[in-house]
């Protein structure tokens, strides 16, 4: 009998050798057990290098092994958050404008969060940039400068020392805070590939500052709309928009959907699977972000938040609305008076219940959503026709309610000059109105005191104004620089 013929050339007709099936997938196994824990390792290397830049101070990244951090990133169930024991984990964020930006360590932006893991609720507490509060070296300053005169005394210290000086104005343990700058916020939305947001209704800023000093305008659409870093960055900092967006309340709810959408976009890169794509967000904000927050914290604070919704979301502002627990004033500083705000009851007890009760909803969120428009009246100071009516169009456009219009009983006028009738009553709006118009400013000393403004461009009256419709708050007199 012949032996068998073997053609190499036709593999097809090889004999089958037993076993190659089960050789094959013990390779395969081999290749897994080696090449996956090596890869995983790697990418958890990456992530932990950079949460280690969010938190230069954190003891985990000196004392613990890799293989720890690991594990604690994959599954930590034998330790808990700060607050968990309490069901309420209390966070303070801060936002900063960052390098380049005059300030760059102002904090504009001061929400107090508190999440109740129990419940996935979470309760936000805007705080206003010009809070004067008690500092715990003594003395008092606005809340919006604690972060950064302690970056200048010590890099990096800002935000326990916001903490510090927050934490006993609310009662309140703050277990974790995030310090963040904006140019992280239009990144990290850019990376994520932008975010979609519901804009409630629509409105345009037409006083929106730039880099430069300067003012531009902003417009969104109502409806669902896709931004990219720079458009969400100019949605949620816009402070001048008509159509009731204008008031600080809007801004906060604002926030809050951006918020909220970006929350919605990194939870769709299932980032508690992926290292890696938490790695590479991480070292895109290394520079931008400062935290006590450890590694295997962030990872499992991220967990509570996946199953936030936003029906379970509650918000807070602190203003000096006729039901709000603050009011506005002037306090004397070392380089003049300075507009702050202050507690209506000359103690923060109001402050403090609403934190405390920071997940109970407001009573009527819609009616403090509501701020009241203020008033203007145009006087043309020159003999350019229409004048008046140019500017009614623009200031309708900001959000004004015009009043009337007319010619003034002079017509040589050479400046803009507008006239504050509410004594400081509307600080924020007399600066719109006279940036936008290039205006000179005419008050009398109680109106200064109370506006908040520089002494450039402000002329003090005797109170003798011109006169004007009942219940205008501000007069506009149209000068020769308005029609150039």
């Amino acid at each position: 009998m012949r032996p068998p013929k073997i053609n190499l050339l036709s593999p097809g007709d090889a004999p089958r050798r037993r076993f190659s099936f089960w050789k094959g997938a013990l390779v395969a196994l081999a290749t897994v057990v080696i090449l996956v824990p090596t890869l995983f390792s790697l990418a958890a290397g990456r992530l932990i290098s950079a949460a280690s830049n969010l938190n230069p101070n954190a003891k985990d990244n000196e004392k613990v092994s890799i293989i720890d951090q690991v594990r604690r990133l994959v599954g930590n169930g034998e330790k808990e958050l700060r607050g968990e024991e309490r069901d309420r984990i209390n966070i303070l964020v801060l936002g900063e404008g960052g390098e380049g930006h005059d300030g760059p360590h102002l904090t504009d932006t001061i929400l107090f969060v508190t999440i109740r893991p129990s419940t996935s609720e979470v309760g936000i507490l805007s705080l206003p940039r010009d809070l004067w509060i008690p500092l715990p070296e003594g003395g008092n300053g606005k809340i919006n400068a604690v972060n950064a005169y302690a970056e200048e005394d010590r890099t990096g210290s800002g935000g326990v020392a916001a903490r510090d000086a927050i934490s006993p104005l609310l009662s309140q343990p703050i277990d974790y805070y995030v310090r963040v700058d904006f140019s992280a916020f239009k990144t990290l939305i850019d990376d994520v590939g932008g975010v979609t947001v519901d804009v409630e209704r629509t409105f345009t800023d037409f006083a929106y500052p730039t880099d430069h000093g300067l003012y531009k305008k902003v417009h969104f659409e109502k409806g669902w709309q896709t931004m990219n870093g720079d458009t969400a960055l100019e949605y949620v900092r816009s402070r001048h928009g008509n159509n009731n967006e204008g008031s600080d309340f809007a801004r906060s709810r604002r926030q809050q959907k951006v918020i909220l959408a970006l929350k919605d976009k990194l939870v769709s890169f299932d980032t508690l699977l992926n290292p890696s794509r938490v790695a590479s967000v991480l070292e895109t904000l290394q520079s931008h972000v400062i935290t006590d927050m450890e590694l295997w914290e962030i990872v499992q604070l991220a967990k509570q938040m996946r199953h936030l919704e936003r029906e379970n979301m509650v918000h807070h502002v602190l203003d000096d609305g006729p039901e709000g627990p603050l009011y506005a004033t002037t306090v004397t500083v070392s380089n003049g008076d300075a507009y702050v705000l202050l507690p209506r009851k000359g103690d923060w007890s109001d402050v403090k219940r609403l934190a405390e009760r920071i997940l109970e909803r407001p009573a009527s969120e819609t009616a403090a959503a509501e701020a009241r428009t203020v008033r203007v009246e145009i006087q043309n100071g020159t003999t350019f026709s229409g004048l008046a009516k140019k500017t009614q169009d623009l200031l309708t456009k900001v959000g004004y309610e015009i009043v009337a219009i007319g010619n003034a009983k002079e017509t040589n006028r050479e400046r803009t000059t507008i006239y504050d009738l509410t004594n400081g009553g509307y600080p924020e709006e007399l600066q719109t109105i006279r940036n936008l118009l290039g205006a000179e400013v005419a008050l009398t000393l109680p109106g200064y005191l109370g506006s908040g403004l520089t002494p450039s461009n402000i002329a003090l009256s005797n109170g003798q104004q011109p006169t004007t419709k009942e219940g205008a708050d501000f007069l506009v007199v149209l000068g020769q620089n308005a029609a150039n």
